[in-house]
């Protein structure tokens, strides 16, 4: 099967949707792993401040972070490679990665 790891910066709750005003990006985010998910593609989600022991037992995101620091977050892992830094993947991004033949609808 299929992953795509997301290693993110503290958020204040697992998806980063709490909240009155939840950021949009992370609206998007939240619903193109859904849709990944619904494609056969195990998606995780880890946040620094909720997951610590994901980022302690991954080395290459540790790597990551001691090379270029928390502004490397988030951290798009896909399989076992790192893909992307510092910012979220975007909908053809993921639909790429994936061989996905459409664009992921959010």
């Amino acid at each position: 099967m299929r992953r795509l790891a997301l290693y993110e910066p503290a958020l204040l709750c697992p998806t980063g949707l709490c909240g009155m005003d939840p950021d949009p990006e992370l609206v998007r985010v939240f619903a193109a792993l859904a849709c990944l998910r619904t494609h056969g593609i195990e998606t995780v989600r880890y946040s620094y401040a909720l997951d610590p022991i994901a980022f302690l037992n991954a080395s290459v995101v540790l790597e990551t972070l001691a090379a270029h620091g928390e502004k490397s977050l988030p951290i798009t892992q896909v399989d076992d490679a790192i893909v992307l830094m510092g910012r979220y993947p975007t909908n053809a991004e993921l639909a790429t990665w994936f061989d996905l033949p459409f664009a992921i609808e959010t």
